[in-house]
């Protein structure tokens, strides 16, 4: 009888894997990873340069904006037609995903300033209104504190 060859390992286009795989390249931690503090490798990761910083910017914009009204639109149909599942539920989710997104992004390469989106959408509003966030007044107590106590 013939041995056995080693199996495979599964490299299959599965959800699974891809799911292993995207989380492995997205630790903010490992060292291989853009510092956030550093605008510009926060560009280099996101593939942009300087000089494109402009045209990008705007097309997140318009992007947003017109996702925005896609939303808006879709709440307009469910409020006013018959048949709203067809139509208003899937725009008004699909619209509004993309717009937050891309307004995210867009508020990042505006400010030259790294935000993680969880900060942003959470506490994004401070920053409209001019007030430092909770997690931003911690972290600055907790660094005053460090330098208290050399």
């Amino acid at each position: 009888m013939l041995p056995r060859p080693d199996p495979k390992p599964n490299t299959s286009p599965t959800i699974k894997n891809y799911y292993r795989k995207f989380k492995e390249d997205r630790d903010p931690w490992d060292e291989g990873a853009p510092d956030m503090a550093d605008f510009r490798q926060v560009l280099m990761h996101w593939g942009i340069t300087k000089k494109q910083l402009p045209v990008v910017r705007r097309r997140l914009a318009v992007k947003a904006t017109l996702f925005a009204i896609l939303a808006i639109w879709g709440c307009w149909y469910l409020l006013t037609k018959d048949s709203w599942v067809s139509a208003g539920i899937p725009a008004i989710i699909s619209g509004s995903t993309v717009a937050i997104c891309n307004g995210w992004r867009a508020q990042v390469l505006y400010r030259e300033r790294f935000t993680y989106f969880k900060d942003w959408f959470l506490w994004g509003w401070f920053d409209w209104v001019g007030k430092e966030t909770p997690i931003a007044q911690a972290e600055r107590l907790k660094y005053e504190g460090a330098l208290d106590h050399e």
